[in-house]
């Protein structure tokens, strides 16, 4: 049987000049992968397999690319030859994991989920102020809190079920269940704990994909319960082509806060949220998209000094580098300008805000992490992905108390399942 070697690029006019050899043929479908071609690399697998039908890497691989394809009768065919074969470990494992993927994108009630356990690290979780002076009820004062390093326990997982309404147009109904955690060791005001449920339903009409929603979430803070949300909205999503995207999202829910021993503000803050925003999503290739989005946001509050008008610019690119490795890089700016002055701080000074974030993160699958050694993991663990990333978010503001940077790296185990 054939086997794979490395070299430099292959051009087509190699391939027609040497349209028997194997390996050759197999370098250049990966090279049409890695850039995205995947209707020209199913052709080239297609061809090799002709010549060469005991090939199982290269099935496997023709296998996967029509998967990506979303042609799902093609690759379960393809999938189902390869499970009579005599195979490695880990050619059994893909095969396995892509016929419950196929399985299940072909099923008209879905279920869907990922479970992620973890520990992060914060340069000052306790949000304390990077200046040394700061004001109360209008008076300078001096800022005695100090930034502290400290590590969290950091898990979050999702579940989410799709029912398709069998109408031809492929709409479905959904309903997810969000949680969060993060559990410092010592710095307890910024214990987090956050909970959400999303159900809706998502229709297709032509090049539009419209899904109204209506969702619940509830956050506590150093294990008090710190506020509830409830309300909905719709996200809508316009295909222009292939490549590009055009986004849109808005939601209206109500905010209802609690007096905590952190926040004594309580229903002060308690009054609707208005979220109103678009985009685009931009795929260059299929192993590179690039996110733009703005986002406008209006709190009207119960008490002026909560109400305000924020602004927020993001951008997300993503990139896959293949054997499952992904790189994600994001940042935001938003600016929080409030209605009117806060007396806590100064009675007459309207608090303005900038926010800046910015954060990479690389993830890559446990079972490419151990080949680097040699070792072969169970099918059980060969799935998971291993996430490192880290951050930087800081925030100016013309109250000098709010001030604050924040450095984090966090480690992440996440398993997803699907059935």
């Amino acid at each position: 049987m054939p086997t794979i070697a490395s070299a430099q690029n292959v051009t087509f006019d190699e391939i027609l000049a040497n349209p028997d050899d194997l390996e050759l043929n197999l370098r250049y479908a990966r090279q049409q992968i890695s850039t995205g071609r995947l209707d020209q690399s199913a052709a080239t697998l297609e061809r090799m397999l002709l010549l060469e039908p005991e090939w199982d890497s290269a099935r496997l691989l023709y296998a996967i690319v029509l998967f990506r394809l979303d042609d799902l009768k093609g690759s379960k065919r393809e999938l189902l030859i390869l499970q009579e074969r005599d195979l490695t470990a880990r050619q059994q494992s893909e095969v396995t994991r892509y016929l419950g993927l196929v399985t299940t994108r072909d099923k008209t009630t879905r279920i869907t989920g990922s479970v992620a356990l973890g520990g992060r690290v914060d340069s000052n979780p306790g949000r304390a102020s990077a200046d040394n002076s700061g004001l109360a009820a209008g008076v300078p004062i001096t800022l005695t809190a100090d930034e502290r390093i400290d590590a969290a326990f950091s898990a979050n997982s999702h579940l989410r079920v799709e029912h398709d309404l069998q109408n031809g147009r492929g709409d479905y109904l959904f309903a997810q269940i969000n949680g969060w955690i993060n559990e410092y060791g010592k710095v307890n005001s910024a214990d987090f704990m956050s909970g959400q449920f999303k159900a809706g339903v998502v229709v297709f009409r032509d090049n539009l994909k419209i899904t109204p929603y209506a969702k619940i979430r509830t956050v506590a803070l150093s294990h008090e319960g710190f506020f509830t949300e409830y309300g909905g909205g719709a996200a809508l999503g316009y295909t222009i082509s292939p490549m590009v995207e055009l986004l849109a999202n808005g939601s209206v829910v109500f905010q209802d806060f609690r007096t905590t021993s952190i926040s004594p503000v309580g229903s002060s803050r308690d009054g609707e949220l208005y979220t109103f925003g678009g985009g685009t999503r931009i795929r260059f290739t299929e192993t590179d998209t690039l996110t733009a989005q703005g986002f406008y946001f209006r709190k009207d509050a119960r008490n002026a000094s909560f109400s305000y008008d924020a602004y927020e610019l993001s951008l997300q690119y993503l990139t896959l580098l293949g054997r499952g490795i992904y790189l994600v890089a994001d940042g935001s700016f938003r600016r929080t300008e409030y209605d009117a002055a806060d007396p806590r701080y100064s009675p007459t000074i309207v608090r303005s805000d900038d926010l800046y974030r910015t954060r990479i993160a690389i993830g890559s699958p446990l079972s490419t992490v151990f080949s680097v050694v040699g070792t072969e993991l169970p099918g059980g663990l060969a799935d998971v992905n291993l996430q490192v990333a880290g951050g930087y978010s800081w925030q100016e503001s013309n109250i000098p108390n709010l001030d604050i940077n924040n450095w984090s790296g966090e480690v992440l185990l996440i398993k997803r399942f699907a059935f």
